[in-house]
């Protein structure tokens, strides 16, 4: 009845909606592509020394046209909420017509690269030495455009023009309720990164044993503060590798055919992404129309992004110990890595004084700590003359805990700020918290346990406190299992991946108030679980769900309860292909060099942990939306023939 209401008044048909038309409303073309100019230079100075050089150039532009036809459902609910009501309607943006939207993406960039390199080999290979410096500049931008037409025409190639600025100003009173939110009709925007790099590499080997390594290096850029403290960061890493197997006491041990230890040290930068913080001060033209915040001033200028000469490299300081190993005539290799990594100098948004005319700025925040173990192995399992099986199997872990983050604001002991899985020091990134759930009371309203014990009904009374850590959001296992099996002319490979020990929040219903029929998209789905709410009394005994009433207060204790906390661990058929090879004789009768067919499947979702249906890859872990599973189980037949 509300979907005829609105069409009544708008001479809009809100009531016909069908998705796979929908597909045929909407078009997008990409016109693209990409020139590369690379040119090297090597010059012979003396002996073992030389000058290297690269110099490159390309060039990357883009078109693209995105159109909707009016019959879209999502252009028709735009143009309910831009109808005023009459007898007849009055019309803030085309009936007819089409959405047309041209724009391109240019990008240019250089890069320049000069080095010196030195080599040299002693004693029949058993000195072996690598010294290289060099400096490297580079530059890339970016340009775009693009322009926003409503009901243009295609046969005519015209269009009406709009009253941009009443629309800028929201319009209210229409039909829908209020409009005037619409596109500009013209927006430009250029961005360009700079890095000036200076570096060195050093390594030397003795007696094919002992291998010490080194390197430098120093970048400057404009994506981070002008100040000299922020700019002169080098990066540098060492390490070093015991050849144990080449040790004359080792000599006895026929079954071990390689054995080494390595390590490494080294600094690593991660700069800011780009537009994140500026050297200067850089003002932006209001332009974007906004009904919430209409320009009744006329035209502005607001704070784009303020100076922040400070903002400095994310640095990550990492520690490598590792064990490479052979045997059984390396029918079995591998390896098993330690790592640690302290991150300093995070790189985030934090509030800022609002006389500053802006309340955040991106800048470094904090501190965090990793640690982890990555084990590979590898296995020549059966090799015969029509027979081969071989298996590789990974396995990593890692945790993390955010040692300092920012100075410490009242919201963050907020439920909301570790509901949503805000940083939080002393707990590793991506950490879930949950209300400790007890239950409905005898009205079917949620209670929850506070640290003391007691419950409440009072969604203003729990603290960050009172919530209880249930894991963290990333896998703290992951890894993956290969077996490739060849018979004859015929292969076989199938690749299995695995996450373990995170959770996620499953998807409940969070419908507990308003309108049944509709939403504010005239549309929607409501949760089945809906079905097993609290309806009548002593249903507290039989359902967690809370009631339904049509007036009434949202309570996120439900969603945000730890009884919907669930283990997000799967395993996936990522990838399994059987490849039929065609014998030399079939080859040479068709006159090819080789031919291959494939039949290739992707995707399985062999087990998960949870019972309801879940594919954690699609899930959104921390909020407990489900998302359309894509590309899965998918089937591909190939032919690759070579003339």
């Amino acid at each position: 009845d509300i979907i005829k209401q609105y069409s009544a008044a708008s001479g809009i048909d809100l009531g016909t909606y069908q998705p796979l038309d929908e597909l045929d409303y909407t078009n997008n073309k990409i016109n693209s592509y990409a020139v590369n100019l690379v040119g090297n230079a090597s010059v012979r100075l003396w002996k073992g020394l030389q000058y290297l050089g690269t110099y490159g150039y390309s060039v990357s532009p883009t078109d693209m046209l995105y159109t909707q036809n009016n019959n879209a459902y999502s252009y028709r609910k735009q143009l309910l909420n831009n109808t005023m009501p009459g007898d007849p309607p009055t019309y803030l943006i085309p009936v007819d017509g089409e959405f047309y939207q041209p724009s391109n993406n240019n990008q240019r960039s250089w890069t320049v690269r000069n080095q010196l390199a030195y080599t040299y080999s002693g004693r029949d290979g058993n000195d072996l030495l690598s010294l290289q410096a060099g400096q490297e500049a580079n530059e890339r931008k970016t340009d775009t455009r693009q322009e926003t037409i409503y009901g243009y025409d295609p046969q005519l190639e015209s269009y009406p023009l709009l009253d941009y600025y009443t629309l800028n100003q929201g319009v209210f009173g229409t039909v829908g309720g209020y409009g005037g939110y619409v596109q500009q009709p013209f927006r430009e925007t250029e961005s360009v990164t700079r890095y000036n790099s200076y570096f060195a590499l050093a390594s030397y080997t003795l007696n094919r044993k002992y291998s010490i390594d080194g390197s430098w290096r120093r970048d400057h850029s404009n994506l981070f503060g002008s100040d000299v403290s922020a700019q002169n960061k080098p990066s540098y890493s060492m390490g070093g590798k015991w050849n144990l197997k080449g040790e004359n006491f080792m000599s006895p041990v026929k079954w071990l055919d390689a054995l080494a230890l390595r390590g490494t040290y080294g600094i690593t930068g991660n700069s800011p992404y780009l537009g994140s913080a500026t050297v200067y001060d850089v003002l932006g033209a209001e332009q974007i129309p906004n009904y919430y915040y209409p320009v009744i001033g006329g035209p502005a200028y607001q704070l784009q992004s303020p100076q922040n000469s400070k903002l400095s490299w994310e640095a990550t300081h990492t520690t490598n110990l590792a064990i490479d190993f052979g045997v059984l005539n390396n029918r079995l290799t591998g390896s098993i890595e330690y790592y640690h990594k302290s991150t300093t100098d995070l790189i985030g948004s934090a509030p800022v004084n609002y006389f500053t005319g802006s309340g955040s700025s991106t800048t470094n925040i904090g501190d965090l700590v990793n640690n982890g173990i990555n084990i590979n192995l590898n296995s020549t399992n059966i090799t015969t003359k029509d027979f081969s099986w071989q298996s590789g199997f990974v396995f990593g872990h890692n945790t993390n805990k955010l040692v300092k983050y920012q100075i410490p604001q009242s919201y963050e002991n907020a439920p909301y700020f570790k509901l949503g899985g805000s940083p939080t020091v002393g707990y590793s990134l991506n950490s879930l918290f949950a209300y400790r759930y007890a239950g409905l009371n005898n009205v079917g309203d949620p209670l929850v346990y506070l640290a003391n014990g007691k419950t409440t009904g009072n969604s203003s009374v729990p603290t960050g406190t009172d919530l209880k850590f249930m894991g963290t959001t990333t896998p703290k296992f992951n890894g993956s299992i290969n077996n490739f099996f060849r018979y004859k002319q015929f292969d076989l490979s199938v690749n299995i991946t695995y996450t373990l020990g995170g959770v996620m929040r499953r998807d409940v219903n969070t419908f507990y108030s308003g309108m049944v029929t509709t939403t504010n998209d005239l549309g929607g789905n409501i949760n089945v679980d809906f079905l097993n709410r609290w309806q009548k009394p002593g249903d507290e005994k039989i359902t967690n769900i809370p009631r339904y009433q049509a007036f009434g207060n949202y309570s996120d204790f439900y969603p945000n309860a730890d009884i919907n906390v669930i283990s997000s661990s799967y395993l996936k058929l990522n990838e399994a292909t059987l490849a039929y090879n065609l014998d030399n004789a079939t080859v040479r009768w068709l006159n090819i060099q080789s031919a291959t067919l494939r039949l290739q499947v992707n995707n399985i979702l062999l087990w998960k942990a949870n019972k309801y249906g879940i594919d954690p890859e699609f899930a959104g872990t921390q909020y407990g939306a489900r998302g359309i599973p894509v590309g899965q189980h998918t089937i591909t037949l190939g032919a690759n023939i070579n003339f």
